[in-house]
């Protein structure tokens, strides 16, 4: 009896250890935040795999760039939060948790999750050759994609540097973006195979 009882603590205390964990980030003072930064949270070795980050809106735009090396899910306050074209008085608090950093898209943080998120005209995000299965849900970014023919100049090969981008709820201004689909060598250096793409809701 005694050792199914131990087994049966033990195997308890392993599951609640290998439970994702869900941390703050607000850089507002006072508010008593696990982190001030993404990046913070990003370099922070207690923050795994599969955790979930959310960032809390604030008067002082978040600026630090980064590359994330972590598969997380990232939820922040999302935009149009008041304003002539906000949900003006449905929130507790209408500061939107803008980033004004660039933030690198590594291959190790394949398959993370970004929603609500929302950048500043200084700030981007940069999905860098192999990584796969990123989630880009009701956020306001502008997002570039590397590719193998130009990697330093914000170039996109969908389905041959990176796969499964998910758009979701965003909307795009077409516009503004140019895919081809396979590498196309008589292209001169300068051309760039994907240009910007803003997302809007």
């Amino acid at each position: 009896m005694k050792k199914k009882l131990l087994l049966l603590l033990m195997s308890t205390v392993i599951v609640l250890s290998i439970q994702a964990k869900v941390w703050r980030v607000n850089n507002t003072a006072n508010s008593r935040p696990d982190f001030i930064s993404l990046q913070a949270a990003v370099a922070n070795a207690s923050v795994v795999n599969d955790d979930t980050v959310y960032i809390e809106g604030s008067v002082t735009p978040y600026n630090s760039s980064f590359t994330m090396n972590k598969r997380l899910v990232v939820i922040s306050t999302g935009y149009f939060l008041s304003g002539a074209t906000g949900n003006t008085g449905l929130q507790a608090n209408s500061n939107t948790a803008l980033e004004h950093s660039a933030i690198f898209i590594d291959s190790l943080a394949s398959g993370s999750k970004f929603i609500g998120f929302a950048q500043g005209a200084s700030g981007f995000f940069y999905i860098t050759p192999g990584t796969d299965n990123i989630t880009l849900e009701r956020s306001q970014v502008q997002l570039y994609f590397s590719g193998p023919l130009h990697p330093l100049s914000f170039v996109c090969q969908i389905g041959q540097s990176v796969n499964a981008i998910s758009l979701i709820g965003n909307g795009l201004q077409p516009f503004m973006l140019k895919i081809y689909p396979l590498p196309i060598a008589f292209l001169p250096a300068p051309i760039k195979l994907c240009q910007e793409i803003l997302l809007v809701l």
